[in-house]
């Protein structure tokens, strides 16, 4: 600030003596001090990218250290000593806390400190951030007169405590899937035992009653009533991102397609389901049958979000080359490479902040308590598959978008056809059947037993083994659990594959690990996940001697 000039009076007083030369040059030392300390506090403060500024109580009028446009980006032109155009620098909706704040430090005489946000953004596009240091200067009779203080650029550090908040809810995510993980896959392996054998039983013992038997229809509803269990099992699995993977190269085109019937059944009568699929996307590797489950499920997200209002539902696919600064706002964040995008958008009311904060969590809904996994299955299904998914929202356009990693292959949708039975083996084949639950190994016998095969069966590894050893060249297929104790049911088929290389075999499991994954499926090698029905081994076996003979 500089000084106003000496304003000329008649010479009222008598003549002042003149000032001695060393009372000058005191004087004049004072006055270069005070210069010199008022241009390192100017450099300190642009150095550290801080705005010293000055109210004046009595005039209402501010002044800066620094350049006000230059600092907080607004536009050149304003006076911004007048308090109308300084009130610019600061976002519309920080203002009333800023004015309270400081009229808390003239009020109470006390250092304040506020962070606001400013009203125009940083070259880049981010959100600029301040911090204000702030206090009251008062007269010889305790009036204030002047506000003082110190405003920060902070925006660099709220980008890094976002980043760092970020990792930090990522590496907790992590912690949570990894100890869902866990207690999930405990849970399914011995529930699925559970449903095989109950499934199992039901099943042999509807074979084993006449026709008309009025236990029939019983036993089938026993029977369904423990698949409704396995699917649940399965999308707990598939929520934790452990369940199993059947790979194919899928053409995402193709699948949606084929669901259309599905999706139409959904929608509302007012409703339009739309689709913009796009043009020569590249395949997927993914499981048929869990694509198919994502797309059912967003179809039915959208669906309850038009409800019966007249409404839109748009299905959309395209390839996407996802780069790292492209990789923002993602719930599951993908890798930088390229993907196949399947978008699904509403015109409903969009989706509330408190909502969407729990849209992932599992059996949570906005409809009615025990809805099940749904959205969260979707997630668990695409960590699986390494893929990503985003949700953006607002009234009148939703929109949740999946990334599935995208391959060069050709696509082809793989299917699993169930061949016709094929004729029983001669009587001196035999199946191997390791299992460490007693009534699971008795399923899989009368399985066995209906092809024709004659059965050893073994609870652990190492008595396996040793009855392979025992009746070598008469095994021709081995039914093994993974999960066992002592010698695990992939080991046991490494030892079994270094004496018969071609030896098929059919892992069983009530969840997948990262062992089952290893060691299949393969050109020898299925995998069925429990809980299974008798006739789902029966098929297994048939479809792989049928393709080794």
């Amino acid at each position: 600030m500089s000084s106003l000039p000496p304003t000329a009076e008649p010479n009222t007083h008598p003549p002042t003596q003149p000032e001695s030369p060393e009372l000058q040059r005191v004087s004049q030392r004072l006055s270069d001090h005070l210069a010199r300390t008022e241009a390192w506090m100017l450099d300190a403060l642009e150095g550290a990218m801080m705005l010293g500024w000055e109210l004046n109580l009595l005039t209402n009028r501010w002044s800066t250290s620094a350049d006000v446009p230059d600092y907080f980006g607004v536009p050149r032109g304003p006076d911004y000593t007048e308090p109308i155009h300084a009130a610019v620098v600061i976002h519309p909706e920080d203002f009333p806390m800023v004015l309270a704040k400081r009229q808390h430090a003239i009020d109470s005489g006390e250092p304040t400190r506020y962070e606001f946000r400013g009203r125009y953004p940083a070259p880049d596009g981010t959100e600029r951030w301040f911090t204000t240091r702030c206090h009251a200067l008062r007269d010889i009779n305790g009036n204030p007169v002047r506000l003082l203080g110190v405003t920060t650029d902070v925006s660099d550090r709220k980008r890094a405590d976002a980043t760092r908040a970020a990792l930090d809810r990522q590496l907790l995510d992590a912690q949570k899937w990894e100890s869902l993980g866990v207690l999930a896959g405990g849970v399914a392996h011995d529930f699925n035992n559970i449903l095989t054998i109950i499934l199992g039983s039901a099943g042999i013992a509807r074979k084993g009653l006449p026709p008309q038997s009025t236990a029939i229809p019983h036993l089938e509803q026993i029977e369904q009533a423990s698949r409704r269990a396995a699917d649940l099992c399965r999308q707990l699995l598939a929520y934790t991102g452990r369940g199993h993977v059947q790979a194919a190269n899928a053409d995402l085109n193709v699948l949606i397609r084929s669901s259309a019937a599905i999706f139409g059944i959904q929608a509302s009568e007012a409703a339009t389901v739309r689709y913009d699929l796009g043009e020569n996307l590249p395949a997927v590797r993914a499981d048929p049958a869990q694509v198919r489950q994502v797309l059912i499920n967003l179809a039915m997200n959208a669906a309850e979000a038009v409800g019966d209002a007249v409404g839109e539902i748009r299905i959309a696919t395209q390839s996407l080359n996802v780069t790292t600064e492209a990789n923002v706002g993602y719930h599951l964040p993908p890798s930088p490479g390229q993907y196949v995008r399947l978008a699904v958008s509403d015109t409903g009311p969009g989706i509330s902040p408190e909502v969407k904060a729990h849209m992932f969590d599992p059996f949570f809904t906005t409809k009615f308590a025990g809805r099940g996994l749904g959205l969260s299955a979707v997630l668990g299904i695409m960590r699986l598959h390494g893929g990503a998914i985003r949700v953006t929202t607002a009234p009148g356009n939703t929109m949740i978008e999946v990334l599935w990693p995208a391959i060069r292959e050709m696509p082809s949708v793989a299917t699993l056809a169930v061949t016709a039975t094929q004729p029983a083996p001669h009587a001196a084949a035999k199946a191997l059947v390791v299992d460490d639950e007693m009534y699971v190994r008795e399923m899989a016998v009368c399985a066995m037993q209906e092809l024709g095969y004659e059965s050893l069966v073994a609870g652990d590894g190492a008595t396996a083994l040793d009855l392979f050893q025992q009746n070598r060249g008469e095994v021709q297929i081995a039914v093994l659990d993974v999960m066992m104790p002592g010698m695990t049911g992939d080991q046991l088929l490494q030892a079994l594959r270094v004496l018969q290389p071609d030896l098929p075999a059919v892992v069983i499991s009530g969840f997948t690990d990262r062992r089952t994954i290893k060691t299949g499926p393969g050109t020898r090698t299925e995998f069925l996940q429990k809980p299974f029905h008798p006739e789902d081994l029966i098929a297994v076996v048939e479809r792989m001697m049928k393709v080794g003979a």
